[in-house]
């Protein structure tokens, strides 16, 4: 017959599958980290992308003061083309002048979801302001 206390040591010491058991309990946990860590990073250059053609298009309302905001919105939009959804970012212009100085202000706001999948999603907000001299 078996000695139940033999096997109940022989299992004890076994440790065929340990790695299997390891990699279960720790991939969802490392994997849901990195995919995120890679969301925050995609957010974070589009939020970049965004301020640096608001930068670009302020440019060209300090040599063209007669620019609208749609048209501000336009030239933001269109150096955005090759990043997630460019009508995703709003764009505002305000005028202002101060001791008979002028500057356009250009503002761009965009929104982003960063999460893991099935369980947490978290919306961040980046905006970005420019201010430029006009004549």
């Amino acid at each position: 017959m078996n000695n139940p206390s033999a096997s109940a040591e022989r299992l004890a010491d076994d440790e065929e599958g340990a790695t299997a058991v390891e990699f279960a309990l720790v991939a969802p946990v490392a994997l849901a980290l990195m995919f995120g860590i890679l969301q925050l990073g995609w957010a974070l250059h589009c939020a970049a992308s965004a301020r640096y053609a608001l930068e670009r298009a302020m440019r060209a309302v300090t040599l063209n003061p007669a620019m609208t905001q749609d048209q501000l919105a336009t030239a933001v939009r269109e150096d955005l083309k090759t990043i997630a959804n460019p009508n995703e970012v709003t764009v505002t212009l305000r005028r202002e002048t101060v001791a008979g100085a002028s500057s356009a202000i250009g503002t761009a706001t965009w929104t982003s979801t960063i999460g893991v999948p099935n369980l947490y999603t978290y919306p961040i907000s980046y905006t970005a302001t420019i201010v430029a001299p006009t004549t």
